[in-house]
């Protein structure tokens, strides 16, 4: 970390898997599988299909459910600002204040929410009772994807939203500090060299055996 690029972006975890020790793990990883496959299967198609399946798996299990559990995120509370707070909807859930993360140069942020004291979510119903003219505002005009224009009226009564709200919740931000970048990579890394040391030993192993 710390190279031009991520001067311009501050976002160095977004590069994080192409980038430093981290591909070496990687690699030491596919082609101890490779050889592993194999060894087993002693086809080549069926043993580089097999390669390929399980390493994109275990490349995808370290993304979505282990590297974000490798170390316990850094939490940042702050105050709901009415500048860089939105109104809308995210996939199918309801209309509902947006607030954005504020800026946490080469961070990996996980979430950003609002909740109040006690960790509980905005709800639609505080929201509807706090807010009772916003939800009447409509979709913006030139409908989805469309910048245009807020209407004066529409960003006085997000504002005076916001600051009512800001009353009772705030924002809670959970993220990985740009300080453990280089912990991130040393523990994948391990990992991955570890796999593959297991890997090359039950190849060792195998042959061994076959040959008594």
């Amino acid at each position: 970390m710390g190279a031009p690029f991520d001067t311009i972006t501050m976002d160095a975890f977004g590069n994080f898997e192409r980038r430093d020790i981290v591909p070496i793990g990687y690699a030491a990883f596919g082609l101890a599988l490779g050889v592993t496959a194999g060894v087993f299967i002693r086809r080549t198609l069926p043993a580089m299909a097999t390669t390929a399946v399980v390493f994109t798996a275990a490349r995808v299990s370290m993304v979505q459910w282990i590297r974000p559990h490798l170390i316990a995120p850094a939490h940042l509370v702050v105050a709901l600002d009415p500048v860089s707070t939105g109104y809308g909807r995210t996939n199918s859930g309801p209309d509902t204040l947006q607030a954005s993360a504020p800026r946490l140069p080469n961070a990996w942020i996980n979430s950003t929410q609002i909740l109040d004291k006690a960790g509980h979510a905005l709800s639609p119903q505080f929201l509807a009772s706090a807010c009772p003219d916003l939800g009447t505002v409509g979709p913006p005009p030139g409908g989805p994807g469309v910048r245009t224009q807020v209407p004066d009226s529409v960003r006085t009564a997000l504002g005076n939203c916001v600051t009512k709200v800001g009353e009772t919740y705030h924002v809670v931000v959970t993220y990985q500090p740009a300080s453990r970048y280089w912990a991130f990579q040393w523990y994948e890394t391990a990992i991955f060299l570890g796999a593959a040391l297991v890997l090359a030993g039950v190849c060792i192993w195998s042959v061994r055996r076959r040959r008594t």
